[in-house]
């Protein structure tokens, strides 16, 4: 990904780290939203990834938040770490009777997956298994990948199949070197990106379309 996302910097800016650089001084000097998002997503994008400060970024500023993609994001990124404490996973938590159908489906997937990371027998555990039920239910009139493909893993025979192929006919975008070639650093600094790509699954690298259904694509 490094390669390719350097491609499409410029060559005024033909470094990532230096591009961190310059988004950290604009949000230094411009404290709102849209500074905030592309620095924070600049701190994920490789060689910095630094999942742990845009954490931090995200906490220390959660007064310029709009919407919920970065506390969804940071709560993602607490998992990934095995964060024993995830704050922002417990903000979702609390504010989840009031969010819209596709928003509940996100966080009780997010619930899903720290669950995956944290329960030593998570495949049978059954708020496991509700969360992911409970996130395909809110999903059920949007796209979503992850709990659909998730659920089909802890079943077995016809169901499996059927989640699997649900999951696959959620896919919106499989991209592949080519047309990630032709995005702008804007694409790699939209927080929408990393929800798509790593929450709900919908727009795939081709590698990981393969890796996910592969197994239907041969049969």
């Amino acid at each position: 990904m490094y390669s390719v996302i350097k491609k499409r910097i410029g060559d005024d800016m033909n470094d990532i780290e230096i591009l961190n650089g310059k988004l950290k001084k604009e949000f230094d000097e411009n404290k709102n939203y849209f500074t905030l998002e592309r620095y924070v997503m600049s701190e994920l994008l490789s060689p910095i990834e630094d999942y742990f400060n845009a954490i931090n970024i995200i906490e220390r500023n959660s007064n310029l938040i709009e919407g919920l993609n970065l506390y969804y994001i940071a709560a993602y990124l607490s998992v990934e770490l095995r964060l024993e404490s995830n704050v922002f996973l417990e903000k979702l938590n609390s504010m989840i009777d009031m969010v819209k159908d596709e928003d509940k489906a996100i966080i009780h997937y997010l619930n899903t997956y720290f669950i995956s990371c944290s329960v030593e027998n998570w495949r049978t555990s059954e708020s496991y298994r509700c969360n992911l039920l409970e996130s395909i239910e809110y999903s059920k009139n949007s796209k979503f990948v992850n709990n659909r493909f998730d659920f089909s893993k802890i079943l077995e025979g016809k169901g499996a199949e059927e989640y699997l192929r649900e999951a696959m006919e959620n896919v919106e975008i499989v991209e592949t070197k080519e047309t990630l070639e032709t995005k702008s650093i804007n694409y790699w600094l939209s927080s929408q990106r990393f929800v798509d790509e790593f929450i709900l699954g919908t727009h795939l690298s081709q590698e990981a379309y393969q890796y996910k259904f592969g197994k239907l694509l041969t049969s």
